[in-house]
């Protein structure tokens, strides 16, 4: 078939924070070799993550950066108590461009005109920063200078990139670039206790499995947390081969959804077309805004709709499609359908309506008139609509990651594998996630416009 979504019994799904990525992927590629099967890692901030999981998203296992956030899940009852643990810690250092000087005191701090953190509000790397920063009473002079970023990673990438004049990190994530310098190392009494905690969830599809790989991980891992920097009572390993990241099953994911989703509007598309072609009723600039509202509106706005009325779905009837592959193509859907209805209308509006009534006249019936005479002629422009659509369908980001999230193997589309990609600093990932991403998109759009503007000539 086209579309295989199955879940595979031995599959552990791990929700990672964002700077836990590279060392539990490393972690899960060692438990597969060693016959425990395969490991899905989904990074991102912990808030996020928490978010995901508490809108039931399919995790199995969850590494949190702190306590807090896996607290918050303890209190919804979405976490195995009995199985939590907390075996690394980490520290806090100011990174800044290569060129930049070191420092020798954190008041140096206090001339950069923009110093990244992740979000000091939610994000643990960013609030273990500015309490710090507080304790050093710099925080209120700092404040109006800070650039907040949706993880550590972000931040790394904003002094990396020169968007930043500095950032306050974990060490380990400062250890996995050469863009960046460390400037100062925050003593560890100076700093907050940083504690990350791992457990496995309640609604774990192999509680059994989840529970092994969280043992595998907690203990013959520890040694390659160790060699990621991570502060733990085992000794380092020795630096093993780099993870080859997986670029083409986000590539057929995204080719089978956006597929699915612009044959599942073909019908309701052309529907709304003719009639807005076609008639005039009470209420039709009504239906034309509704329809057109996704080219307007913010992408995550629209997410954020399909998110509640989904989480109303789940808790009313038991319908799980939030963080399936299925919202994937329900996003796909609602942000393409835009696109075929403009296109297809113009079309049918461009037929001749004499031609269909001459038809009419000789006795052929509605049906039969839009058979052969209407949808012949606009054939063209909705081809051509269709593929446009598919084309928004391969770049749909907003509204994905908000009702689908971003989990590798089942909800992740090029789109997400490029923004994760330059999140997590995997920036050879993501160039070539983003050369096939234009690739597909040009040779949509180009074929649209082929269409389209020979549709024209022909009239």
């Amino acid at each position: 078939m086209l579309l295989t979504f199955a879940l595979h019994a031995d599959e552990v799904r791990v929700f990672a924070a964002a700077s836990l990525a590279d060392a539990v992927e490393a972690i899960g590629a060692q438990y597969a070799r060693a016959g425990g099967g395969r490991v899905l890692v989904h990074a991102a901030g912990s808030p996020t993550l928490a978010r995901q999981i508490e809108e039931g998203a399919p995790a199995d296992v969850f590494f949190s950066a702190d306590n807090a956030t896996m607290d918050r899940l303890v209190a919804r009852g979405l976490v195995d108590v009995g199985t939590r643990v907390s075996v690394l810690s980490n520290a806090l250092v100011v990174v800044v461009p290569r060129d930049a000087p070191a420092m020798t005191s954190p008041r140096e701090l206090l001339r950069v005109r923009r110093l990244a953190l992740a979000e000091p509000s939610t994000v643990p790397a960013g609030i273990y920063a500015r309490t710090y920063l507080e304790r050093k009473v710099l925080w209120t002079a700092l404040a109006p200078h800070v650039i907040p970023t949706e993880n550590v990673r972000g931040a790394l990438r904003a002094v990396a990139s020169g968007g930043a004049d500095a950032a306050i990190v974990y060490r380990t994530d400062a250890l996995t670039t050469n863009d960046v310098r460390v400037a100062y190392e925050v003593p560890r009494d100076d700093a907050p206790p940083i504690a990350y905690a791992f457990a496995v969830l309640t609604h774990a599809h192999d509680r059994a499995g989840a529970q092994r790989f969280l043992a595998y991980a907690t203990h013959e891992g520890l040694p390659v947390f160790a060699r990621e920097g991570f502060i733990t009572n085992a000794a380092p390993a020795p630096a093993s081969n780099v993870t080859k990241h997986d670029v083409l099953t986000p590539l057929w994911l995204t080719l089978r959804t956006a597929s699915l989703s612009t044959f599942l509007i073909l019908v309701p598309g052309l529907a709304v077309a003719w009639l807005l072609a076609r008639f005039e009723w009470r209420g039709k600039s009504l239906v034309e805004t509704l329809v057109a509202l996704p080219l307007v509106m913010p992408p995550v706005a629209t997410g954020l709709l399909l998110l509640e009325g989904l989480g109303r779905l789940r808790r009313s009837f038991g319908l799980e499609l939030v963080f399936t592959w299925r919202a994937v193509v329900l996003a796909m859907m609602v942000m393409s359908f835009p696109l075929l209805v403009r296109a297809a209308r113009v079309a049918f509006e461009e037929v001749n309506p004499r031609l269909e009534q001459i038809a009419r006249t000789l006795g052929a019936t509605n049906a039969r008139v839009f058979a052969t005479i209407t949808l012949p002629l606009a054939a063209r422009g909705i081809v051509g609509g269709l593929l446009l659509a598919f084309a928004r369908a391969i770049g749909e980001f907003g509204a994905t990651i908000l009702v689908a999230g971003n989990i590798p193997g089942r909800t992740q589309t090029l789109s997400l594998a490029i923004y994760e990609s330059v999140q997590l600093g995997r920036d050879a990932d993501a160039f070539r996630l983003l050369f096939i991403a234009v690739l597909v998109a040009f040779v949509s759009v180009w074929i649209a416009e082929t269409f389209l503007r020979r549709g024209r000539r022909a009239l």
